[in-house]
């Protein structure tokens, strides 16, 4: 993650308590700062979505990110409204390929 979080984050440590173990677990956590030259501001679903689609970053597509994550938490068993979305949103864009252009970083 540092390698991939590299541009515009800080890092923080954080305690996660899970359902199971309300001991809390120290996590890193990566926090976008809305100074950074590449921070998009608001956007609609669409808008990120269309943006995960197209961006490839040091450790590849945005796209692979997105769609690991929320498998993840699928595997998890839990529920995230905006993972989900954006990965809907994705997956029907992909249909489109001749409309869309690749952005890098």
């Amino acid at each position: 993650m540092d390698h991939r979080e590299k541009g515009g984050y800080t890092q923080h440590k954080a305690l996660f308590y899970t359902d199971e173990d309300q001991s809390g677990h120290e996590v890193v956590v990566y926090v976008g700062q809305t100074s950074h030259r590449q921070y998009a501001g608001p956007a609609s679903p669409q808008k990120i979505a269309q943006t995960l689609l197209t961006s490839v970053g040091p450790s590849g597509p945005n796209i692979d990110y997105l769609l690991n994550l929320a498998d993840a938490i699928r595997k998890m068993g839990k529920h995230d409204e905006h993972v989900f979305q954006l990965e809907k949103i994705v997956l029907g864009l992909k249909n489109f390929p001749n409309d869309i252009k690749p952005f890098t970083w």
